[in-house]
């Protein structure tokens, strides 16, 4: 008995063992995996700041003039191209011009993730060679982290993604240097793409340059920045829920959300890629629309449609985007009962353009999106996180969580019978939230995902519907409900990216202009501004002393209508100018 006893006793202490050494094993093992990540970030940080130094001296060596600087830069993209051709101006000038500015802006705004140190050799080279063709040609362009560039990583702010080169480049990328552009830089992002500020642990906050406190949008927020500075004439991002968009109506900005497939996606990095219900689109960033529409001539050629056979070969239809017909054309300033409400200044964008375009000869009439609300809560976040971020979860082991996507993690990272309750509990006071917070914990089982994914092309099917009974042609809304918010309040305010997403969900092509900018008497109406539930205090609060702020308004059309989305767009330009 008394060894039977003592064999027990053996057992447990050799259990117990086993299990603290585990244990133990288990925790130093993830000190040693913190470590590791953090002297990673340490690493990339340090680069970077070598690389911008680098060149930062090899610019100052050239003592290239402020006044030559601004000379360069204020030329049309197409005075740049034409000049760079004819022989008035290298390639290498104007690349130096956009360098100086962009790094000027990275020391202010905190923008670049990578300095492309072969663009010196690739504007070299456009300069000597005979044969100057390309409709970008010698056009530095600046290039979303997401785009796989050969040599260099693309991160989405998450340490298990640094250290690992692209082999190749993107297809839009290698379309722009057959065109003649010279990529130069990458730039900043939120953490997972996934947030409409701009942070992550590795390059740290890109602020918006028409105000160091608030953020430029994003998740292409560091193109948005680096176009507004005047550090690039044209950049490449990408827009799953206004991702271009954002940051173009924020940084004052243009921009067009292409239909899906319209141009290549193929060669990007997407946390959330493997759900097909709602896909990302690729598209340019510019300065201004001809800088935009040239983008869009530029990148629909046959090279991209070899490079890609998956896209559908339509080369830009510039009849359609010069055509002269009168168009009837939907307006809206809110998405309704439900939704975040405008702010005046966001409202009276939309019937600025509206008085523009009526002048043009065009028919506006009233229009409200088919069941906007009952389709962002019901699709959008789901879609995204069909697999309940299970595989976003994945790229933060180990990882710092940004502060922009905190609240997204946490929503993930709790118990599901824990998210239920406090979405029970907040359903009485934000009902939006709390919708979003089950959304997150996407579907169950593949059948609920095929009954999801029938509804929602259902859905589809409807909203198209209800714009052909409409007989539009066009329409025009908000892009953002508000300006530019400070930093850290979109993750407290995630239902802005109703105005956006809502083009995702239809997949509707949706271009982004800014309009006018944020006066007086728009500060003035926030008094009478309605207060729906929790996110439009936040809203409303933001928009607190904004006065000055770029404010845009967003064009719509239907899908594979790209062209007029842009007629559009630079018909309201043209006629602001006059």
């Amino acid at each position: 008995m008394w060894n039977i006893e003592i064999t027990r006793q053996q057992a447990a202490y050799t259990v117990a063992g086993i299990v603290g050494t585990g244990i133990i094993v288990r925790f130093l093992s993830g000190i040693h995996r913190r470590h590791k990540s953090k002297l990673k970030r340490s690493v990339k940080q340090n680069a970077l700041k070598e690389s911008v130094t680098s060149l930062k001296a090899s610019l100052e060596k050239l003592k290239v003039s402020e006044e030559h600087v601004q000379e360069i830069i204020t030329l049309s993209t197409d005075d740049l191209i034409t000049q760079i051709k004819s022989g008035q101006l290298k390639s290498v000038d104007v690349l130096h011009a956009f360098q100086i500015k962009a790094l000027q802006g990275h020391t202010e705004y905190n923008i670049i993730t990578d300095i492309l140190t072969e663009a010196e050799d690739t504007a070299r080279q456009l300069d000597v060679q005979p044969e100057k063709d390309g409709l970008l040609y010698g056009v530095p362009i600046s290039i979303k982290d997401n785009y796989h560039v050969k040599g260099y990583d693309s991160t989405a702010g998450f340490v298990c993604c640094l250290d690992d080169p692209l082999p190749e480049d993107a297809v839009l990328v290698k379309v722009a240097k057959n065109q003649g552009a010279v990529p130069f830089v990458k730039t900043n992002v939120p953490q997972s793409y996934l947030s409409f500020d701009c942070n992550n642990p590795i390059f740290g906050q890109t602020c918006n340059p028409w105000d160091k406190s608030r953020t430029p949008g994003g998740s292409s927020g560091g193109e948005g920045a680096i176009i507004a500075c005047k550090g690039s004439p044209l950049g490449l991002g990408g827009d799953i829920g206004g991702s271009l968009r954002i940051p173009a109506a924020l940084c004052g900005v243009c921009t067009l959300k292409p239909t899906i497939g319209r141009l290549s996606g193929k060669g990007t990095h997407g946390i959330t890629s493997g759900q097909t219900a709602i896909l990302s689109s690729y598209g340019p960033m510019a300065r201004d629309m001809d800088t935009l529409v040239l983008a869009m001539k530029a990148f629909l050629v046959p090279h991209m449609f070899k490079l890609d056979p998956a896209v559908p070969p339509i080369p830009f239809r510039n009849e359609i985007y010069e055509g002269t017909r009168p168009l009837r054309i939907g307006y809206y300033t809110d998405l309704g009962e439900g939704i975040i409400q405008p702010v005046p200044a966001c409202q009276r964008a939309v019937l600025v353009a509206k008085e523009v375009l009526q002048k043009r000869g065009h028919e506006l009439v009233p229009w409200q999106p088919y069941q906007a609300k009952w389709a962002l809560l019901k699709f959008y976040a789901k879609a995204v996180f069909g697999d309940g971020g299970e595989t976003l979860q994945s790229y933060w082991k180990d990882d710092q969580v940004s502060q922009c996507v905190s609240a997204i993690y946490l929503n993930l990272t709790l118990p599901r019978l824990v998210v239920k309750a406090l979405s029970y509990i907040m359903h009485r006071f934000a009902p939006s939230i709390a919708a979003n917070m089950v959304n997150l914990l996407g579907c169950r089982s593949v059948c609920e995902w095929f009954a999801f994914n029938k509804e929602l092309q259902l859905w589809k099917h409807e909203f198209t519907d209800d714009w052909n009974s409409h007989r539009l042609d066009a329409v025009i809304g908000p892009g953002f409900p508000c300006p530019a918010m400070p930093i850290g309040c979109p993750n407290r305010c995630i239902g802005n990216v109703a105005y956006t997403c809502l083009y995702n969900i239809a997949n509707f092509p949706a271009g982004i202009l800014p309009v006018t900018h944020v006066n007086k008497d728009d500060l003035d109406g926030l008094h009478s501004y309605e207060i729906r539930e929790f996110w439009n205090r936040i809203v409303k609060q933001a928009s607190e002393n904004t006065e000055g702020l770029p404010v845009c308004v967003q064009c719509i059309t239907l899908p594979w209508e790209e062209e007029l989305c842009l007629r559009v767009m630079k018909e309201v330009e043209m006629g602001l100018k006059h």
